[in-house]
């Protein structure tokens, strides 16, 4: 008899790198081993059993990693990455309000072409770096006459341009004051 207790390792399968490469780069799929990965589209997209994904043409490519442990599930993944030989990169900010009163805290949004691990955002005031504002949203209290902006920019070799301002809005900011008054004089 046998009181052995064997214990089976279920990999986690996921992407860890870009959905989204350009053509002749390279992303990583885990796991890395203890299966195998294919591509449905060779001719757009390969990958190694060591999970290594290259773009080769534009279109989509579906990868499926097949699972040797049957006690796993589940044993068929599969994960889609598009490839791209030219990626235009622009961007467009919105504001929740732009004619706000003194004191009124107001949230920018910026709205690139794509959005990706790579995408980085710097928010500018007059053209001047907002320190510490990098995200994809800001929110701040503007002053009479800010001009906000945003720069957007991509780490993807095929981005086109690498980096591109957003258009401005500018702030327009009221601060409440005496109440207007009519004085009548009769003779």
């Amino acid at each position: 008899m046998d009181d052995r207790i064997v214990l089976m390792y279920c990999p986690v399968i996921s992407i860890t790198g870009e959905k989204l490469i350009c053509v002749g780069t390279t992303t990583t799929l885990f796991p890395t081993s203890g299966g195998t990965w294919t591509s449905n589209n060779p001719t757009i997209a390969s990958v190694t059993d060591g999970g290594i994904v290259t773009g080769l043409a534009d279109g989509t490519a579906t990868f499926t990693f097949h699972n040797p442990i049957p006690a796993c599930e589940p044993t068929v993944v599969t994960e889609a990455i598009q490839v791209v030989s030219s990626l235009p990169l622009w961007a467009t900010i919105a504001v929740s309000e732009h004619n706000v009163c003194a004191g009124t805290e107001v949230i920018f949004v910026a709205i690139p072409s794509y959005d990706a691990p790579s995408t980085s955002y710097q928010w500018k005031n007059k053209g001047v770096i907002i320190m510490g504002a990098n995200a994809p949203i800001y929110t701040y209290i503007p002053v009479n006459g800010d001009i906000i902006s945003c720069e957007v920019s991509s780490s993807l070799p095929c981005a086109s341009p690498s980096s591109i301002d957003s258009n401005s809005i500018i702030m327009k900011v009221s601060t409440p004051g005496k109440k207007p008054s009519i004085t009548i004089k009769i003779k």
